[in-house]
């Protein structure tokens, strides 16, 4: 009796480490899209937000993307104070009366490397407009990614 219940044991695990490794993980990332790529025969070539906001299924993409770090609430007071970034009310006896960070939100850039993701193909991307007089490096995206591909983009509204 026992070496059966060692055999569906074993077999219950082998099963679940399959599963395990089968199941992908999807991971967020906040970052500032430098440029938008299609893919040609001769390699990759800028293209405009208006043109990737149109149906790009049949085509092969790909973003130019700095991570960066976004905080908020509490997180983002303490990360700002440690990079000497609050602002701070005194009173008239030169008392601090408050130690604040404006729209309770921080962006900490600590990494200037530049990541090419590829898009996967029907990757939905939200705007917050197409406004092109709006430099793209400086709206925050968020990116949603599996196995280092980007399956969703969404921009964050910043006040």
């Amino acid at each position: 009796m026992k070496p059966l219940v060692i055999i569906a044991a074993c077999i219950f695990c082998s099963i679940f480490q399959v599963q395990a490794q089968n199941k992908k993980t999807t991971s967020i990332q906040y970052a500032y899209i430098l440029e938008f790529f299609q893919k040609t025969n001769s390699g990759w070539e800028t293209i405009s937000m208006k043109s990737i906001a149109k149906q790009h299924s049949s085509r092969t993409l790909a973003i130019d993307a700095d991570y960066i770090q976004m905080f908020e609430g509490e997180a983002a007071l303490a990360a700002a104070k440690k990079n000497g970034d609050v602002d701070t009310t005194y009173g008239e006896n030169g008392k601090i009366l408050d130690i604040y960070i404006p729209n309770d939100f921080y962006i900490l850039n600590e990494n200037p490397k530049i990541r090419r993701l590829e898009l996967l193909p029907n990757t939905k991307i939200t705007f917050q407009s197409i406004n092109e007089e709006t430099p793209l490096d400086s709206r925050l995206f968020k990116l949603f990614l599996k196995n280092n591909k980007v399956i969703k983009i969404e921009e964050v509204y910043l006040p």
